[in-house]
């Protein structure tokens, strides 16, 4: 299976990049038709209180 990933971005700096993609470890990957989606989850704090844009796509459903 191929795993692709997309992202949009408005940064375009190397100097502006500080993230690290969020993806499940390798030994809680299960068998997709037992678990589909798995729940990705990544707390984080945002040093400036501007939020304009928040977008999570999903594949499936």
């Amino acid at each position: 299976m191929e795993r692709s990933r997309l992202f949009e971005t408005g940064l375009f700096d190397k100097s502006d990049w500080q993230a690290q993609w969020v993806d499940p470890e390798p030994a809680r990957i299960v068998d997709s038709l037992s678990n589909p989606s798995p729940m990705l989850r990544k707390e984080f704090s945002l040093s400036k209180k501007s939020l304009r844009r928040g977008f999570m796509p999903r594949v499936g459903a």
